[in-house]
């Protein structure tokens, strides 16, 4: 299986992401599509950095809140529906515990930069990714 993933490497994408928010918008979707599923349980991949950020939002609350709601509701779906998390080492230092101890670690650095290595980069996300699925789909 290869997914395509390069949309994704772009210097932007770390700026503002809710991962509380993106997990629950999922989870949304998923139940709100479940009485026309016929296939098995779908479930859900949930990509992270480990640093739910948004300028807006910690403007106004507690440094620790996108953490905090990012946990309440990785709780709440994780008791609904199967949830596989890959840790996506950005290259900024930020680890995937204590948010997601349980997540496997995706390194598209691993290669070397990945604007040299796009392609071994992106193989090694996608097989990542993969691997998280068939723990959903046992």
């Amino acid at each position: 299986m290869r997914l395509d993933l390069s949309y994704g490497f772009t210097e932007t994408l770390l700026k503002e992401n809710v991962d509380g928010e993106a997990l629950e918008w999922a989870a949304g979707r998923i139940r709100a599509a479940s009485t026309d599923l016929r296939d098995d349980e779908p479930g859900i991949v949930f990509i992270s950095d480990g640093a739910p950020i948004d300028a807006a939002t910690l403007g106004q609350n507690p440094s620790n809140y996108l953490k905090n709601h990012l946990m309440e509701v990785k709780g709440k779906v994780a008791r609904d529906l199967p949830l596989a998390i890959v840790h996506l080492d950005s290259g900024v230092v930020h680890k995937p515990a204590p948010l997601h101890p349980e997540a496997l670690v995706a390194n598209p650095l691993m290669h070397g930069h990945w604007y040299a290595n796009a392609d071994k980069s992106i193989t090694h996300v996608s097989d990542v990714i993969a691997q998280a699925i068939a723990t959903i789909n046992g």
